[in-house]
């Protein structure tokens, strides 16, 4: 088992990301490092890979339908800008 960060990052703060995580990943912690949103997980060690749909949304913002884990919030730019992050679950194909 390791610790890995997944940083959030593209050209700017988007809204929904697609991340390739060792499957069997638990999120540990959400929080931010020189502003840029971070995700820190507990990783097994293992080849295999599965994909995990995380959504940042602001304050006041709606945020997709479905179900969803929330995960926390981190707060940027000097404090000004709130984030908060909710994991993604597939629907059960037996739903």
């Amino acid at each position: 088992m390791r610790i890995l960060k997944f940083s959030l990052i593209n050209d700017s703060i988007a809204t929904s990301y697609n991340l390739l995580l060792p499957v069997g990943s638990k999120v540990l912690h959400f929080d931010h490092q020189n502003d840029v949103p971070t995700i820190w997980c507990a990783c097994p060690d293992t080849n295999e890979v599965e994909t995990a749909t995380f959504h940042i949304c602001y304050t006041g913002h709606e945020f997709p339908p479905g179900k969803q884990t929330y995960l926390g919030l981190t707060m940027i730019y000097d404090r000004k800008i709130v984030l908060h992050l909710f994991q993604e679950h597939p629907e059960s194909p037996n739903a």
